[in-house]
């Protein structure tokens, strides 16, 4: 009779419940070993960017063997006639310094990369993409005393050799 009792609850005891199955440990390393790529591809890509946008290698612009930044006549530094604080230096090595004020169009940058387009007749001096370019109006020619260029249509006067920036950051 006890039997036929237990027979009786049965029926009211819950279903069993269904096995669990484990995750499989391939499937957890597997998550885990994207995650990861996805972090180092991001993280890899970011750097290549960085790199981009200052011209640090390997994107540093290459110029041709035996090929100068700029022309001898540009190297030097330069004053502007209207505003004498405005001054551009262009050393032989392709780096250079300027300080310009004219209106809402004042840099000030330290070490920056100087390049001349001779077909275009552009002169810029940036890190990258930041910085001002002047078209070439008339290249560095004898006046005077001196010699002098117009840029944009300002004209700057060559006022002594071009120095070494001052130890300190390169700052915009």
């Amino acid at each position: 009779m006890a039997f036929f009792g237990l027979w009786h609850l049965w029926h009211l005891m819950p279903p069993p419940v269904p096995r669990r199955h484990r995750t499989s440990r391939i499937f957890i390393f597997g998550c885990a070993a994207g995650c990861l790529g996805l972090v180092l591809a991001f993280i890899l890509g970011l750097t290549l960017v960085v790199l981009a946008a200052l011209d640090l290698r390997p994107f540093e612009p290459k110029l041709s063997r035996g090929a100068a930044p700029v022309p001898g006549e540009f190297v030097g530094t330069w004053r502007a006639v209207d505003d004498p604080r405005s001054t551009i230096t262009i050393r032989p090595d392709g780096k250079g310094d300027c300080n310009i004020y004219h209106g809402s169009d004042d840099y000030q940058l330290t070490g920056a990369r100087v390049r001349y387009d001779d077909v275009h007749r552009f002169l810029s001096l940036k890190y990258s993409i930041l910085g001002p370019s002047w078209h070439v109006d008339e290249p560095p020619h004898p006046a005077g005393a001196g010699a002098e260029m117009r840029l944009n249509g300002r004209v700057y006067r060559k006022v002594g050799p071009a120095t070494q920036p001052p130890p300190g950051k390169a700052w915009i």
